[in-house]
Formats: C-alpha cells, sequence, structure tokens
C-alpha cells in the first residue's frame, strides 16, 4: 500500500496533473496496464464512488476486464504528445457508464501512464461541440 501511496504522492506533484487538481471535471491518472488507479482529482475519485486516497489506491481494474484493456491499448497506441478523444464504458459507482474522455499518455519519471479527463457522462460523442468542450 506505501507503494500506492508514493505513486499517488508523486503523480500529485506532476504540474500536468496539478492543474487538473481543481478541475471540476473527472481526471483519473491509470497505469500503463490499466489496472491500477494511480491519482484522480476529487471530480474523478467521486466519479469512481471513492471518497480518499486511501480507497483510491485500492480501486483498480481486473487485467481482463474491459475498462484494463481499452486503457492498455490507449497506452501502447498514445504517441508522446497526442491527446485525443476516446468513448469508454467506465464504472462510475458500481455500474460501468459509457463516457466520452479526452486521453493522453502522461510520464512520471521513466514510467508511461494513460490520463483519462472525462468530458461527457452520457457517452455520446459530437464531434462539432467535442473540440470546443477540450479547448
Amino acid at each position: 500500500m506505501a507503494d500506492r501511496a508514493d505513486s499517488f504522492i508523486a503523480a500529485a506533484a506532476d504540474p500536468q496533473l496539478a492543474a487538473l487538481a481543481a478541475d471540476p471535471r473527472p481526471a483519473v491518472l491509470f497505469d500503463r496496464g490499466g489496472t491500477r488507479i494511480l491519482w484522480a482529482n476529487g471530480a474523478g475519485a467521486a466519479y469512481l464512488g471513492v471518497s480518499d486516497p486511501a480507497a483510491l489506491a485500492r480501486r483498480g481494474f481486473a487485467a481482463e476486464s474491459a475498462p484494463a484493456r481499452r486503457i492498455a491499448t490507449l497506452a501502447r497506441q498514445l504517441s508522446g504528445t497526442e491527446e485525443r478523444t476516446e468513448r469508454l464504458a467506465l464504472p462510475k459507482g458500481l455500474l460501468p457508464q459509457p463516457v466520452v474522455c479526452r486521453a493522453r499518455r502522461v510520464a512520471l519519471g521513466i514510467e508511461r501512464h494513460v490520463l483519462l479527463v472525462v468530458g461527457d457522462g452520457t457517452g455520446r460523442l459530437d464531434p462539432a461541440t467535442a473540440a470546443r468542450r477540450y479547448e
């Protein structure tokens, strides 16, 4: 558990993530396998149904789950500076909900991770409004 707490603290100190700390949109940083949550802002923790960093550190996905597989695929596909709109089924509380996210790769030290910023909880992908929503 100490390793996960250290990861959370290191992630929170990163300038890219610090800029999202008070953002009203849920933001969640996953390891590149998609199984561990390394960091989330307050909105991201609330979206996932957790109330404190310890609960967040315990939360994760089984490697064979759909969210973990999709996040692992994104980790392989995203280039260093690429950011793109993705539709994923992420658990909101206990049930998966389709959401539209901005996905990008984030490097913390030598490790690469996947950052998802949820922009639309309806699961609808509207290209006309997606660009404006994430500016």
